[in-house]
């Protein structure tokens, strides 16, 4: 499966630097976090940085406004439309996003690929709270996610081969 479109839950900075990863591949994303003003913080994260390339000569203007206008923020995961991924960057804590993992799962269609960002913690834990653990993946980003281009892929007891190629293939396109 082609990943087009992605939802990132949690603003904080890993969670914008990975908005801003898959944003600068050409996906659409919407972000979600706790409050608008956490989003709002997030995406002024992501408008420094990308700022920052410009003032270098590293990136064109009008390519900082087509990244930022691929990013779309959204009060909460319901609103995400037609999602391929959704990608949660939320604290290392399990029952966090055990919660959060079960709430995609009920909102989401089966096809849609939820991806836990973590260091550490188990993904079959977390796939264990959802209905479609061939369907959940970890994703390690290093930080900052939008400069430190390494992600360790992870797969639970369950992830299916589709999964991991689908996860692997985002990735490779994303650099």
């Amino acid at each position: 499966m082609e990943i087009k479109k992605v939802l990132v839950v949690g603003m904080g900075l890993m969670g914008s630097g990975i908005a801003q990863t898959y944003a600068e591949s050409g996906c659409e994303v919407y972000v979600t976090d706790i409050s608008e003003a956490v989003i709002g913080k997030g995406i002024e994260s992501i408008d420094k940085f990308l700022s920052r390339s410009v003032a270098k000569g590293k990136l064109e203007e009008a390519k900082k406004a087509e990244i930022l206008g691929r990013i779309t923020p959204i009060k909460g995961m319901e609103a995400a439309k037609d999602i391929d991924l959704a990608q949660e960057a939320v604290p290392e804590n399990m029952e966090l996003k055990k919660k959060i993992h079960a709430q995609m799962d009920a909102g989401f269609p089966p096809h849609v690929i939820q991806a836990v960002c973590t260091s550490a913690l188990c993904i079959s834990e977390v796939a264990a709270a959802t209905k479609r653990s061939d369907k959940v993946i970890g994703t390690h980003f290093h930080s900052p996610a939008q400069v430190m281009r390494l992600v360790e892929v992870i797969r639970g007891l369950n992830t299916s081969d589709e999964t991991v190629q689908s996860m692997n293939a985002i990735l490779e396109k994303c650099g």
